[in-house]
């Protein structure tokens, strides 16, 4: 281990101790938001069905219109 510490200045070390403590908090930051942004997801994801089914519908209309009129003309 001596011959570790030799290796390395103690400068060095320090900056890699505080380089981690700062991704640890962020991390963990991270960590506690998750859940909020993944039950938003949640929340959004459940509108998503019934906004693509009417806007579905709405497009086949359009074109049965948009196919009646062509053919009128």
């Amino acid at each position: 281990m001596t011959e570790l510490q030799t290796l390395i200045y103690s400068q060095d070390s320090d900056s890699i101790k505080q380089s981690q403590n700062l991704i640890l908090r962020r991390l963990q930051e991270s960590n506690t938001v998750l859940p909020h942004f993944n039950d938003y997801s949640k929340n959004c994801s459940a509108d998503v069905p019934a906004d693509f089914s009417k806007n579905t519908r709405l497009l086949r209309t359009m074109k049965s219109n948009l196919d009646y009129f062509f053919q009128k003309l």
